[in-house]
């Protein structure tokens, strides 16, 4: 399991957490978590252009009007959650590197 956040502002945070294929991301103000969706990693786009359009169409399917309770800080939260997916299979991808040169 890998996990990265990302402070939006001193009270907004955005998590990421990567389980197997699966990587759920939420969005916390102070200790209340405001949204929470989850999709397989195979789904997040390349391009990092594409991730936070992907992100909000993906909030907006599970948690319809969600993002409207944050109303100015949508674009730079969404930014930030793909900012924290990426960290995320980062992660995992040098921890997999990292484990593959021990095992030679």
């Amino acid at each position: 399991m890998s996990t990265a956040h990302v402070m939006t502002s001193a009270l907004l945070r955005q998590f990421a957490v990567k389980t197997g294929s699966s990587i759920e991301v939420s969005t916390k103000l102070g200790p209340h978590t405001l949204l929470r969706t989850s999709f397989d990693q195979d789904a997040f786009p390349d391009d990092s252009e594409l991730q936070a359009s992907f992100l909000k169409s993906l909030i907006d399917d599970v948690k319809p009007g969600a993002l409207d309770i944050l109303a100015g800080n949508v674009a730079r939260c969404l930014e930030d959650q793909a900012t924290a997916v990426r960290k995320v299979i980062q992660a995992e991808s040098k921890s997999a590197t990292n484990n593959q040169q021990v095992n030679k």
